[in-house]
């Protein structure tokens, strides 16, 4: 069969959004592995883990607005470029603060691709194959997810997780290759009324929010490992 247009935007969705997925559900199984490599507690392990969710949530509405300015291609390979830094950056780090700095440039770099590739995914399908679009969402995304899962639990079975982030960067630098020939550039929003339309107020509020969350859960998982931690010692003392 011929490779049809479609195909390649299913492939190039897959490669934007797929890694990032693979990223979060690997980083859950592995999390013991990096608490020991940081030499931090299981609390401040999770930190990372939070910060790539509430960073992935804050930038998911900036992609139709980034594609409307600058079109589909720069954007795709400059968020792919971005995940590909925080992988490595994460990859590399041995201090907590460096690999939250890594999953917030993961988080964000998915978190823009999301709704750019849903929407340029359904409409790329002719309308009596767009079943075939929903196939390529649970496939691909939640195929995703279950992998990362796998592979995570892999690299937690031998005790070498670096890897991982490895392969996630190597999957969105594919990406990069395929989109530099086979997804189209746009023109990118050029009226005064385009270039308005960003909600300042909104981002603002919406950033603060995340900021906010993101504190709030941290500062929540903490509290509730130290509670556990003091019940475990207590409990002990009592018993002995």
């Amino acid at each position: 069969m011929k490779t049809k247009h479609y195909w390649v935007i299913s492939l190039l969705a897959v490669l934007a959004v797929g890694p990032g997925l693979m990223s979060n559900t690997a980083l859950a199984a592995v999390q013991s592995l990096v608490q020991k490599t940081v030499v931090t507690g299981s609390f401040a392990s999770l930190n990372p883990i939070i910060i790539g969710n509430m960073a992935f949530a804050l930038f998911v509405p900036m992609g139709p607005l980034l594609r409307k300015r600058f079109g589909a291609r720069p954007i795709y390979m400059a968020s792919l470029s971005v995940f590909i830094v925080g992988a490595l950056l994460f990859a590399l780090s041995n201090d907590i603060l460096w690999l939250a700095a890594g999953r917030f440039l993961q988080g964000a770099a998915t978190g823009v691709m999301l709704m750019i590739m849903i929407p340029m995914l359904v409409l790329s399908f002719p309308l009596d194959r767009r079943n075939y679009a929903l196939l390529v969402l649970i496939g691909g995304f939640y195929g995703s997810v279950i992998t990362g899962t796998i592979l995570g639990t892999i690299a937690l079975n031998y005790g070498h997780w670096r890897w991982l982030f490895y392969t996630f960067g190597i999957l969105s630098l594919i990406g990069m290759i395929v989109s530099y020939f086979f997804l189209q550039d746009e023109q990118h929003a050029s009226t005064e009324k385009e270039k308005s339309s960003f909600d300042i107020t909104g981002a603002i509020l919406t950033g603060c929010l995340s900021v906010t969350a993101a504190y709030t859960f941290i500062c929540t998982s903490g509290a509730f490992h130290q509670a556990m931690y003091g019940q475990v010692l207590a409990e002990a003392f009592l018993f002995s």
